[in-house]
């Protein structure tokens, strides 16, 4: 008879407790990507990610209608609050784009979401100038990416136009490229700005670069000693349109 008891006990404490673990798993996990698809001829496409777009999410709360709001990051990335799973309406806006609404199907868990983002007719013709020149190709171990494929505006700095980048991450004074951090960053193969990758980014506008080139090195003491086996760092070389060497004494005295 006790035996009986505690066995129902237990069957009851097991089932309170799946009850309460999947209460968070029965919500729906809203986050994605806000993206512009640009066409580079021959029918090929690329993908850039979109910064500072503005989003809102329609749904059923309680029987009536509501809403949140949210903003893409650097990274092109959103994130909304948790709801019940339902069908919702997501509406997103940009500076220069078409208005974007359309219907998702929202489960249990994890709910991802690509928002793909088209350019206002008047805005094309200048974006198929860019679109002819490829984003990224690969030279043996060295990545190279073309800046002057992604629009960008007059007066933005290269650190704006590497957070459009996929797989680049720009915040809190850092540079990372697949999660790996930037240690420095050259222009035109030489460091004129110092050891802060980010700051020498920084201090370029887009408009002057054409390149930049992303691979792997040995620290420069390391490589003083002779040291072949260490641990190598990643690095950018970031190459421009004129000689930088004359215009870095001007930055550093702007510093000082």
């Amino acid at each position: 008879m006790f035996r009986k008891q505690l066995v129902s006990v237990l069957l009851l404490l097991f089932s309170a407790v799946q009850s309460f673990s999947s209460t968070d798993d029965d919500k729906a996990r809203i986050s994605g990507y806000v993206m512009e698809e640009i066409p580079r001829g021959k029918g090929e496409t690329f993908r850039s990610v979109m910064t500072g777009c503005a989003l809102q999410l329609f749904f059923e709360k309680n029987g009536k209608l509501d809403s949140l709001y949210t903003t893409s990051s650097t990274n092109g990335m959103f994130v909304f609050p948790e709801i019940e799973p339902q069908r919702v309406v997501v509406r997103a806006s940009c500076l220069g784009f078409e208005k974007h609404s359309d219907v998702y199907e929202l489960g249990p868990g994890s709910n991802i979401l690509y928002i793909i983002m088209k350019r206002k007719s008047e805005e094309l013709e200048a974006a198929k100038v860019t679109a002819e020149i490829p984003l990224m190709k690969q030279l043996k171990d060295t990545t190279i990416f073309n800046t002057q494929a992604i629009r960008s505006l007059e007066g933005e700095s290269l650190t704006e136009t590497l957070s459009q980048i996929p797989g680049f991450s720009v915040s809190d004074g850092k540079i990372t490229i697949d999660g790996i951090p930037v240690s420095r960053t050259y222009i035109n193969g030489r460091l004129l700005l110092g050891d802060d990758p980010f700051k020498a980014a920084d201090k370029l506008l887009a408009s002057e670069v054409t390149q930049v080139k992303v691979y792997d090195e040995q620290s420069v003491e390391d490589r003083k000693r002779g040291d072949r086996q260490s641990r190598k760092e990643r690095v950018m070389n970031v190459i421009t349109k004129d000689d930088f060497s004359q215009m870095s004494l001007v930055y550093c005295n702007i510093d000082n």
